[in-house]
């Protein structure tokens, strides 16, 4: 299956009015989701190394999802955006979204299990770190 075929399987499943956030976990949990999502991290790991590079990597997915419809909206974009926030958070201890910090931490933590090893791992401890400076 296309990643445009998927895309368009995924709209029809859940409708107009699915967050990206149920888009990206209907797309890892899959049958294929561990590979499908394992390529895309794999993809744009090398952007994480630097805060500069996630700050790149967030605004650049966030840019492009900004500008998608929401009945298109690739799953992967929204990944390489919680992957951006993830690795900022785990790597170099910055909070880079200005979102609510417990719907981050939300999202983060939904997403974390469906994920193979190390992404799963970063995620969780983002989410961690992203929680306690909250409380």
């Amino acid at each position: 299956m296309s990643p445009q075929q998927a895309a368009q399987l995924l709209s029809a499943v859940l409708g107009r009015q699915a967050s990206p956030l149920d888009r990206l976990l209907a797309r890892c949990g899959a049958s294929d989701g561990s590979v499908w999502s394992s390529n895309v991290l794999r993809s744009q790991d090398g952007k994480t190394g630097s805060l500069d590079g996630c700050l790149a990597l967030k605004e650049e997915a966030k840019a492009v999802l900004a500008s998608s419809s929401e009945e298109g909206a690739d799953p992967a974009l929204f990944l390489c955006y919680m992957l951006a926030i993830a690795a900022a958070s785990d790597l170099h201890g910055r909070t880079i979204s200005s979102a609510a910090p417990l719907d981050v931490v939300g999202g983060l933590t939904a997403i974390a299990p469906l994920l193979p090893a190390p992404w799963s791992g970063m995620f969780l401890r983002a989410a961690q770190r992203m929680r306690d400076q909250v409380v």
